[in-house]
């Protein structure tokens, strides 16, 4: 009876962990690819045939990825519009009816190229502009925050930064 009590314990335990396992892998999985002239971060989520937006309250958010350093974040935002109907469709027509910004303590900052596409089961939000990933990257940092809500994984968690070239160096 011990034996069986002991393997039931592992069995549940191995269920469980496995459970959290899925959902964490999620935002673990996250990672940027960092060069001189762009970031470039992958967010893994599950492939739909439909999503549905506009189906929330005014100006509610209804589906973000976000890249989030300290006071920067940049990537995808849908808000309900208040004058939008109820719309569905594939991950490019949801990624169409939102939109890609960078922010700084929020203030929208219009002169920063942020563009999202899905590729591979990825959402790839990709930063373009040097200065800013200057400042970003100069002193390595190993990790950055991913911030999801409406896709696979809703809340904050951790994405993992690779670095193809010395940031603030010049590579010839």
């Amino acid at each position: 009876m011990k034996y069986i009590s002991i393997i039931l314990a592992a069995f549940l335990f191995a269920q469980f962990s496995t459970g959290c396992a899925t959902r964490s892998q999620k935002s673990i999985s996250s990672s940027c690819v960092v060069s001189d002239d762009e970031a470039v971060f992958v967010f893994p989520i599950s492939s739909k045939d439909t999503y549905e937006w506009n189906a929330a309250s005014d100006n509610a958010l209804e589906y973000s990825c976000m890249a989030v350093f300290g006071d920067y974040s940049f990537g995808y935002t849908l808000f309900k519009h208040p004058a939008s109907n109820p719309a569905s469709g594939s991950i490019n027509e949801l990624l169409s009816a939102g939109q890609c910004n960078a922010w700084e303590s929020r203030e929208y900052m219009k002169n920063v190229t942020v563009t999202i596409k899905y590729e591979n089961e990825n959402l790839v939000v990709t930063l373009e502009d040097k200065d800013l990933i200057q400042e970003l990257f100069a002193e390595k940092p190993k990790t950055y925050t991913v911030d999801m809500f409406g896709f696979d994984y809703n809340g904050a968690s951790t994405g993992a930064i690779a670095y193809e070239t010395a940031i603030g160096e010049n590579v010839e």
